[in-house]
């Protein structure tokens, strides 16, 4: 047990304690590794809080987003079906381990969006935070500046790069000898915030029907095949392949061609003119 001397005061969520790491995200995706930084006070330091309820769409009715932590178990536990919460740790505002009296305080949220999360358009997520202490004095603050919007769409970027081993490129494509080796470089994104994925994303490639996959590693992405023996003019094709659920690939199919000319018919001498 512990005595309490000091007078009972309300714990203060700060105005701007809402804050990601690496700056505000208007979107957010299925996959991605965010840490979410929740800074307030409590006159009777750490000993004194209660519960921290950390509400990422706190305007949706239907699912709040809701992450709570509780001094009875220095957990944090959600009851959302889209959510998933890595690990969560309080900490002082200087980055150390809190002592039982330590007033400014900062809980470290690792968590990410499952691919079931419903896309709602147009309307924005609206965060909230509400510490609560023992004697259920509560302090509660909402972001309408931390608004965010929920996107699974992807794409793979249009400055892909093509290598083949024997021949030359063309402003189509490229013409190669029959049975050539061909590669495409290139990089996969989430198309709403240019994002790189944090997770391995397969990338497939057909050429004249026949699919190969390769996979990004950080987005990044090589695709090898091999050409067609029988000469002629071939599509080479490409698109994100690591989609489920609402997924979708938003790649410019217009964008994500490139022809193939396979020529097997090397040059002829017609004549010695001196």
């Amino acid at each position: 047990f512990m005595y309490q001397l000091m007078p009972d005061g309300p714990p203060v969520v700060d105005t701007d304690g809402f804050e990601w790491m690496n700056g505000k995200k208007a979107w957010l995706h299925p996959g991605q590794n965010y840490q979410l930084n929740i800074s307030f006070s409590e006159a009777n330091g750490i000993s004194d809080v209660g519960t921290i309820e950390v509400a990422l769409a706190d305007n949706i009715a239907s699912d709040r987003m809701a992450i709570t932590w509780n001094q009875s178990n220095h957990r944090c536990e959600s009851s959302s079906i889209h959510l998933n919460v890595k690990s969560c740790q309080i900490l002082t505002d200087e980055g150390t381990v809190p002592k039982a009296y330590d007033r400014d305080l900062i809980m470290v949220i690792e968590l990410n969006l499952k691919w079931s999360t419903p896309d709602l358009g147009d309307t924005r997520r609206e965060p909230s935070i509400k510490v609560t202490d023992r004697a259920n004095h509560q302090d509660m603050v909402n972001y309408p500046q931390n608004r965010w919007r929920f996107s699974a769409e992807m794409m793979i970027l249009d400055n892909v790069s093509l290598w083949v081993e024997n021949g030359a490129l063309t402003d189509e494509g490229a013409r190669v000898s029959p049975g050539t080796a061909i590669e495409l470089s290139g990089i996969v994104v989430f198309e709403k915030s240019g994002e790189l994925p944090d997770f391995d994303c397969d990338v497939e490639v057909r050429l004249n029907g026949i699919k190969e996959t390769a996979t990004a590693v950080g987005g990044l992405f090589t695709a090898a095949t091999i050409a067609p023996i029988e000469s002629g003019r071939y599509p080479f094709t490409w698109n994100v392949d690591c989609l489920v659920l609402q997924g979708t690939d938003v790649t410019d199919e217009t964008k994500a061609v490139a022809w193939i000319i396979v020529d097997d018919i090397g040059p002829i001498v017609i004549e010695f003119l001196s």
